[in-house]
């Protein structure tokens, strides 16, 4: 059977009996049978909070003031739809008609007043009123879900931990810029000098991704890895001494050897091809991540702390 028309000979209760009722709508959709649903497109609302004042005002303590009042306003609407704005952007517009504007970023989408002011209040100052501000629009840009936040007694829980680092990353950001400000993301590879990739701290980590539990690896690397060398008993052994430089390193416990191979999928491959591993502890008790590669040549990768 390969085509559809071949399908369609199938008794419509035998199709449905192994398949399901949504191959019958599919094939009725193919053949003009059933109509498709249509869902109309709508404009994104657009939360926006706005200000017009019988006087202008010049000053930054005015210009606070104001702010605060138009963001509780906005951030009370964001709050009841269960959102949150990445951006916020107050527009200050001049008796002469002419705009100023004051823009912050966050790197989650957020609706705290508090932080929001405090990102603020680092900017007002640049604003030129001239003969004074008239008229405030706020409007808050990349609106996405902000389900509301579970509270708890404990004063060191996990959330307000998380809450601060949301903070400190924003004020961060809002100084050197988002995409100076990066985290370590966990990438799916074997090879450990592509185990970790650098991101801006303003994206999203991927939620399924974890670091393996039985995948020992030490916590700095050494790059490019540093040439020792080896005195094994047997080729293809265990070593049992080796040498950083003229220092003398003599292996007390040995556990390996880990081959990792080179990921022909990805498109920037490994000059070291095959390598097999070994975590060793010397007599002085340190710990040290070493690799032999085809030419049996050695190499020190890492070290435990």
């Amino acid at each position: 059977m390969t085509t559809i028309a071949a399908v369609r000979k199938i008794p419509r209760q035998s199709l449905k009996v192994r398949f399901g009722s949504t191959l019958l709508w599919r094939l009725d959709q193919a053949f003009e049978k059933a109509e498709d649903p249509l869902t109309p497109w709508r404009p994104p609302t657009v939360y926006r909070a706005a200000r017009i004042l019988a006087e202008p005002i010049s000053t930054v303590s005015s210009v606070e003031y104001v702010l605060r009042d138009v963001l509780r306003e906005l951030c009370t609407r964001l709050e009841k739809n269960h959102l949150g704005s990445r951006c916020m952007d107050l527009a200050c517009y001049r008796v002469d008609g002419t705009v100023d504007r004051c823009e912050v970023r966050t790197s989650k989408p957020n609706r705290s007043i508090s932080h929001l002011m405090r990102l603020f209040s680092g900017r007002l100052e640049r604003l030129w009123a001239d003969f004074g501000f008239e008229a405030f629009i706020l409007s808050g840009a990349e609106v996405e879900a902000l389900p509301p936040a579970q509270l708890s007694l404990s004063p060191s829980d996990a959330a307000g931990d998380e809450e601060s680092y949301d903070l400190l990353i924003d004020r961060l950001g809002m100084k050197l810029g988002f995409q100076e400000v990066t985290h370590i993301r966990i990438r799916e590879s074997y090879l450990p000098e592509q185990a970790v990739e650098f991101r801006p701290a303003a994206t999203s980590s991927s939620a399924g991704t974890e670091w393996p539990a039985y995948r020992v690896r030490p916590l700095r690397l050494i790059d490019p890895p540093m040439r020792i060398q080896v005195s094994i008993l047997i080729p293809g052994g265990s070593p049992v001494q080796f040498f950083i430089g003229h220092q003398k390193h003599q292996v007390l416990r040995s556990e390996g050897p880990e081959r990792l191979t080179a990921e022909w999928w990805r498109e920037s491959g490994s000059r070291w091809g095959t390598r097999d591993y070994y975590r060793i502890e010397d007599d002085n008790g340190f710990r040290f991540w070493i690799f032999c590669d085809p030419s049996e040549q050695w190499f020190l990768h890492g070290h435990f702390a």
